[in-house]
C-alpha cells in the first residue's frame, strides 16, 4: 500500500511539472518597476522570475551626442542600484549613433573601431562602480531584420565587447509577419544559433529579449499583442532549442513605460476596463498563467 502511495506521488509530481515552461535553470527576467504589486508578489513566489535593471539612452547619453556623461551616469547607477554588492542582471540599451556604426561597418574600419571602443569604455566604467553586476549589451549580436545587411555572419567582430560582458542579450522579438516560423533554418533558427555559438565560444550565457508584442510595427505604426498560445509556443521553443549541446539560459521580458505602451500598442477592448498604467501588469499575469 505504501509503495502505491509513493508511486501516486511520483506520477502526480511528474504531470504537475511537465506543463511548466520554466524551472530554476531557465530564468525569466522582468523589470519590476514597470509592474504593479500583484506581479511583484507573483515574482517573489516563483524562483524562476527575477528582476533585472535596464539603463537606456538618456541614462547613458543624456545629450544624445554619442558620449556618456560619467558624472550623470554614476549618479543614475547609484540611485537605481544602491547596493555595491548587487549581483543582478543589468542590460545597457544604448542605441545611439555608435550602435549603427558597430552594426554596419566592418571590423577593420576606423569608425567601427572607434564606436566599439565607446561601448567597451562604458562597460569598464559600469564595472568600476558596480563590479558584481552581470552586464549585457542589448541588441548585440544584432537581429537581421533587413535582408540587405550582409554582415550577419561576421558577428565575431563584437567579441572584444562581448568578452567583457557576463551575458549575451540580443533581441528575439517576433516580427509582425504571417510567414514567421519557428524552424531551425529560418530567422528564428539562424538568430538563436548565432547567439548559442557565441555563448559556446565565450562561455557566457545567452539570455535574449522577448516581448508579447509583435515587433517591428505594422505599416500603420501600431503594435499588436501576440496571441498567448503563440507566445507560449515561442518561449517553449526558445527553452528547448539545443545547438552544439548548449541551450538558452533564460529570457528578458521587455516592457516599456506604461505611457509608451498605451500609446503604441493596440490593447483589446476587454483590457480597457483597467487603468492604463496597469495594462502591462494585467497582460503579464494572463500570459504567466499559461506557463
Amino acid at each position: 500500500m505504501l509503495i502505491k502511495f509513493f508511486y501516486f506521488l511520483i506520477v502526480f509530481f511528474f504531470f504537475s511539472c511537465t506543463n511548466k515552461i520554466f524551472d530554476q535553470k531557465f530564468t525569466l527576467y522582468f523589470e519590476d518597476v514597470k509592474y504593479n504589486n500583484e506581479v511583484n508578489t507573483l515574482a517573489s513566489n516563483n524562483d524562476f522570475l527575477k528582476n533585472y535593471y535596464l539603463l537606456g539612452g538618456y541614462s547613458i547619453d543624456r545629450n544624445n551626442d554619442g558620449e556618456f556623461d560619467r558624472v550623470h551616469l554614476e549618479n543614475v547607477l547609484k540611485k537605481k542600484i544602491p547596493y555595491f554588492n548587487d549581483s543582478s542582471l543589468l542590460v545597457l540599451d544604448w542605441e545611439g549613433i555608435y550602435f549603427d556604426k558597430i552594426i554596419h561597418y566592418p571590423f577593420d574600419h576606423s569608425r567601427f573601431k572607434l564606436s566599439l571602443k565607446k561601448y567597451i569604455d562604458l562597460v569598464h566604467f559600469i564595472k568600476s562602480i558596480r563590479p558584481y553586476l552581470k552586464i549585457g549589451v542589448y541588441g548585440i549580436p544584432f537581429r537581421n531584420y533587413n535582408p540587405s545587411i550582409k554582415d550577419i555572419d561576421s558577428y565575431k567582430k563584437f567579441f572584444p565587447l562581448l568578452e567583457l560582458c557576463d551575458v549575451i542579450t540580443p533581441s528575439m522579438y517576433i516580427p509582425h509577419s504571417t510567414t514567421f516560423y519557428l524552424d531551425d533554418e529560418g530567422d528564428f533558427g539562424k538568430g538563436i544559433k548565432i547567439g548559442l555559438d557565441i555563448s559556446e565560444q565565450l562561455n557566457i550565457p545567452l539570455i535574449p529579449f522577448v516581448w508579447n508584442v509583435y515587433y517591428p510595427d505594422r505599416r500603420d505604426g501600431l503594435k499588436m499583442l501576440i496571441e498567448p498560445d503563440l507566445f507560449l509556443k515561442y518561449l517553449k521553443r526558445i527553452k528547448s532549442f539545443k545547438y552544439k549541446n548548449i541551450q538558452v539560459s533564460g529570457v528578458v521580458w521587455w516592457a516599456p513605460d506604461h505611457i509608451s505602451f498605451s500609446k503604441s500598442v493596440e490593447v483589446p477592448v476587454v483590457y480597457k476596463v483597467y487603468k492604463k498604467k496597469d495594462h502591462q501588469s494585467v497582460l503579464f499575469k494572463e500570459y504567466f498563467n499559461l506557463f
